[in-house]
């Protein structure tokens, strides 16, 4: 990504990294959002879902780049693999809106459940 930006807008390092705290700032205003109880429990799946996206999205992102940036493209669009990734960052935004949160569970509460029986 960060070739692709140096190769194409001239970016560099210090907008590179203005893009980086960016995208701190909004992974910590995210956090800010989520129980206590739950932190921890999130940024384990938060940062397993990272390492696995690191994984996969070179070997996806670098051939989709190459090929467009090369002659031999299909057709003229230099940024086709950055609008791959914001249609997929925009997916995933519209996932997370689907997203219910589990209600609370309230102690002292009784149970509706009358069952005395036990299993033998």
């Amino acid at each position: 990504m960060q070739y692709y930006l140096k190769a194409r807008f001239q970016f560099n390092k210090n907008q590179f990294a203005d893009l980086m705290m960016i995208s701190g700032i909004g992974a910590t205003l995210t956090m800010i959002t989520i129980r206590y109880e739950y932190v921890g429990m999130v940024q384990g799946c938060l940062s397993g879902i990272s390492s696995l996206a690191n994984i996969i999205s070179p070997l996806v992102s670098s051939p989709l780049t190459a090929l467009f940036l090369s002659h031999d493209a299909p057709y003229y669009f230099p940024g086709f693999s950055l609008m791959c990734l914001g249609l997929a960052l925009m997916a995933a935004f519209f996932q997370s809106l689907m997203i219910r949160s589990v209600p609370p569970i309230v102690v002292g509460e009784t149970s509706s459940n009358h069952c005395t029986e036990t299993l033998a």
